[in-house]
């Protein structure tokens, strides 16, 4: 009995390889043969190959968007769960908007139609998600000088 465990995933990609590589050196001809014996028609077979070679390009150029649908939900969700200090009134929420604006002028840079409107045609009842999101990314912001 040997001491190490095997490696049955590393053996499984190693036989798709070798299976992969035989049929490579094979010529379209022995291909065709081979599908027909099978009792396959080589048209549809072919149409099957470029339909998986489609999708897997398709999910390959598709990947980078895929994550960054997951970052957005992760960060989405973190804005749901952190708890701010948010004050009551409608006024002092405007107020605490112009000084998060006030303190952090890069994200003023990225706001200039809500700061042009000086957050008085805002809604009152949108304003605590408003004030919600700045604080999140003035935390976000903070994080990252600090990470590097």
């Amino acid at each position: 009995m040997t001491d190490k465990s095997r490696d049955y995933e590393q053996e499984l990609a190693d036989i798709v390889n070798a299976l992969a590589e035989s049929t490579l050196e094979m010529s379209d001809e022995e291909i065709e043969l081979e599908i027909r014996e099978e009792g396959l028609d080589p048209k549809i077979v072919a149409e099957q190959v470029r339909e998986i070679m489609k999708n897997t390009v398709k999910s390959c150029r598709q990947r980078l968007l895929i994550e960054a649908e997951r970052e957005y939900e992760k960060r989405i969700n973190a804005m749901k769960v952190a708890n701010y200090s948010i004050p009551e009134s409608p006024s002092a929420q405007r107020d605490l908007i112009t000084s998060i604006l006030a303190s952090s002028p890069q994200l003023v840079r990225g706001l200039l139609t809500a700061q042009s409107r000086d957050f008085n045609s805002l809604p009152d009842e949108d304003l605590p998600a408003f004030v919600t999101q700045l604080m999140s990314l003035v935390a976000g912001r903070d994080v990252a000088e600090e990470e590097g």
